[in-house]
């Protein structure tokens, strides 16, 4: 639903009167911000897992266990579990939210399989146990991309989503911080088993909650390619494939500090659970305002030119690297006051390119592809989040804790060149997209007739705009359809 659609069809005549068009475009946008509201909360929830088991490691490792070296080899090992294994279930999703089927029930089982992944982590008896069930949480955490995404991409257009996509990053970083709070300071007083438990209670509740609440919104109209042609076609466009591939070194240092960093300002740099807890809460309380300072700064950027965002992404994602190498060399109790500081500023420019990235990828898909295009993004970024920390933990062996870590940070560097290189195609990619949704083509119908054109207009200044000067005339059936 587009707010602008329905007041074209009251000037055009679709409607049977104006006030008639008029409620019926009130009522359609109470509807979708309710759905909006549902939806940032069940993102909040599905989040909360993520770091839940990070502030207790160690208690976790004794417990089953596990030596000091065992505790690493546990960080990458479940972290793997956690984002790699369960990554497959983001692509079966985001087919099926592709399909036609019902988004709000998928993502209802969403909730159903996490709250039957974190049940399991807190009756865990053993190592092999403890994997299996972070892999079915992960299943969870994967699925939540793409059907937000795919729901989102329905409800509003690209002159609001970057902002709202930031709304769903500060939502993503709320249920990190919250679980990670709930870990912090019901583990050392219950056990660490305790949060999964408090969460696979709230997962369940909200599923219920959900499943009757919330609506699945209109679809916009479009043809549905195969499965193999939405993969194809995804992969031909320059900006998606950018936005694919620095999802992988620019997640490294996120898996990382999921799965280190709380541990390591405890046990390396002396800080208690507590206060380890409070440095982790500054970053993410950093991270939060980084997120809904990008979406509203990248909305304007956007509104003025489509290249500022790809800026934006560059810059932040550059400046982002140097307080958290501070905070590897330098925290501890002597210094808490900076390192809260400095962790604050770390998060603050690292979490600036996600909403921004999300929107890009959302407004350079169609309808019909967004789900699967998001999968794949998640499984992008889960390949960073996942092999990462295992990476990290081999070279921990090698170099060290410290020096390890650091390493780690320094891949937001090929991320935020890869983010800026956005900046030189997504102005071209945008415009297919429209006109292909203006045409109400499949790819597969599209591609060739727009290959037709491209020697013809090689000579034009904008070969798009040329292009979509050839290929207007195919649009007049779809532009009589109102009349």
């Amino acid at each position: 639903y587009s707010p602008t659609r329905a007041g074209a069809m009251a000037v055009g005549g679709c409607c049977p009167s104006a006030s008639l068009c008029a409620g019926a475009a009130s009522e359609a946008s109470a509807s979708r911000w309710r759905n909006f509201r549902w939806l940032v909360l069940c993102v909040v929830i599905i989040h909360s897992d993520q770091n839940l088991l990070a502030p207790n490691m160690s208690a976790c490792a004794a417990d089953l266990g596990l030596d000091s070296k065992g505790k690493d080899d546990m960080g990458g090992l479940l972290a793997f579990g956690l984002f790699v294994v369960g990554g497959p279930g983001a692509i079966i999703v985001g087919v099926l939210a592709d399909s036609g089927h019902n988004r709000v029930l998928l993502l209802v089982g969403s909730l159903v399989i996490g709250a039957i992944g974190c049940a399991a982590t807190a009756a865990s008896a053993s190592l092999v146990h403890l994997f299996v069930a972070r892999a079915l949480t992960g299943v969870c955490l994967g699925c939540a991309l793409p059907l937000a995404f795919s729901i989102i991409g329905d409800m509003f257009d690209e002159t609001t989503r970057t902002a709202l996509s930031g709304r769903i990053g500060l939502a993503m970083v709320m249920g990190t911080v919250c679980g990670q709070g709930l870990g912090g300071w019901l583990g050392p007083a219950l056990g660490w088993r305790a949060p999964f438990i408090v969460i696979s209670l709230c997962m369940a509740s909200l599923a219920a909650a959900v499943s009757q609440l919330m609506t699945d919104p209109p679809r916009a109209e479009s043809k549905a390619d195969g499965d193999t042609q939405h993969c194809t076609s995804l992969l031909r466009v320059p900006t998606i494939l950018l936005v694919f591939l620095q999802g992988v070194p620019g997640c490294v240092p996120w898996g990382v500090l999921a799965a280190f960093l709380p541990d390591f300002l405890h046990v390396n740099s002396g800080l208690s659970v507590h206060q380890a807890t409070i440095v982790m809460s500054c970053f993410a309380v950093g991270s939060a305002c980084g997120q809904t300072l990008a979406g509203e700064a990248g909305q304007l950027l956007y509104n003025y030119s489509k290249r500022m965002p790809a800026v934006l992404m560059f810059v932040s994602g550059s400046a982002g690297t140097p307080p958290m190498m501070w905070l590897l060399r330098h925290a501890s109790q002597r210094t808490m006051t900076s390192s809260c500081v400095v962790a604050s500023v770390g998060g603050f420019f690292a979490a600036q390119t996600g909403p921004v990235i999300r929107a890009t990828l959302s407004n350079v898909t169609s309808s019909e592809q967004r789900g699967i295009a998001f999968a794949a993004f998640a499984i992008f970024d889960d390949l960073g989040k996942g092999f990462g920390p295992v990476a990290i933990a081999a070279l921990i062996r090698a170099l060290g804790r410290a020096r390890a870590l650091e390493l780690s940070m320094l891949l937001w560097i090929p991320c935020a060149l890869c983010n800026g290189a956005v900046a030189l195609t997504v102005i071209d990619d945008e415009a297919r997209v429209r006109q292909r949704s203006a045409l109400k083509l499949s790819n597969e119908e599209f591609e060739p007739l727009m290959q037709q054109t491209d020697n013809a207009c090689a000579e034009d200044g904008s070969v798009v705009a040329c292009q979509y000067r050839r290929i207007a005339p195919h649009a007049s059936e779809g532009s009589q359809r109102c009349r």
